[in-house]
């Protein structure tokens, strides 16, 4: 009987043995499993975020065509810093036409204001003449010059004791953007 008992035993262990390996093997595989099911999700996610950012930069670069030609716009009506010698000409030669006397002159420059490659200039300027000759001034100064800021404006009436038409001084300052 003993060698029945031994036998016995004997099967029960390799029974026993086999189901802790199957078990064991079991376990590893499902680990396995989870862990390549995360990779694949991670994957995924990572294969998603790609995508729209792909289609981001689709949008971007027919955007960017878009952009083009307001930048050519844009730089066509800001002057360039070579450019501002010529502005108290201009703007003499535009009150000339607009029976306006005009003082001007350029203050401190500041470089970078808007960004890296726009900057400003200050300016202050007085013109002397009629109401409708100053409007007139003042509207072909911004037809001319669009990138602007006026700080302050002051108008006083030179002959206060006359009817309205007489003369009057305008004078203003503010800045003038220009690129670089």
């Amino acid at each position: 009987m003993t060698d029945f008992k031994k036998r016995l035993m004997w099967e029960v262990a390799i029974i026993m043995g086999i189901v802790v390996l199957f078990g064991a093997f079991s376990y590893l595989f499902r680990a396995n499993i989870v862990h390549k099911t995360t990779q694949i999700t991670d994957l995924k996610a990572k294969s998603n975020e790609l995508l729209r950012g792909n289609e981001d930069l689709g949008m971007l670069l027919q955007g960017e065509a878009q952009a083009q030609q307001y930048k050519n716009l844009i730089a066509s009506k800001i002057p360039r810093r070579d450019d501002l010698l010529a502005v108290p000409k201009n703007l003499q030669s535009i009150s000339k036409s607009n029976n306006v006397a005009l003082d001007f002159a350029f203050g401190k420059e500041n470089s970078q204001t808007l960004g890296a490659d726009i900057g400003s200039i200050e300016f202050t300027a007085g013109t002397t003449g009629t109401w409708g000759n100053i409007a007139k001034f003042l509207g072909a100064f911004e037809e001319n010059y669009y990138a602007l800021r006026i700080d302050s404006f002051d108008i006083t009436d030179t002959n206060p004791d006359e009817s309205r038409g007489t003369t009057v001084r305008a004078s203003f300052s503010g800045q003038l953007f220009f690129v670089q």
